[in-house]
């Protein structure tokens, strides 16, 4: 079985990493953005407090 390394070598992507550049971020903290762009990914995010039910979805 051959070995694919570019599922779509025929799209023109570009796959390159490129650094979140945020001065004021709203959900993300300082720490984490900066964990973002050493590592390229978070883990162990909190998720927000889930949204007050929608009062059509309990008819």
């Amino acid at each position: 079985m051959a070995r694919h390394t570019n599922a779509f070598p025929d799209l023109r992507r570009d796959l390159r990493f490129v650094p979140l550049g945020v001065d004021d971020p709203k959900v993300l903290t300082p720490e984490q953005i900066d964990r973002y762009n050493a590592d390229g990914f978070l883990e162990h995010i909190p998720s927000p407090k889930s949204p007050s039910p929608c009062p059509a979805a309990s008819r």
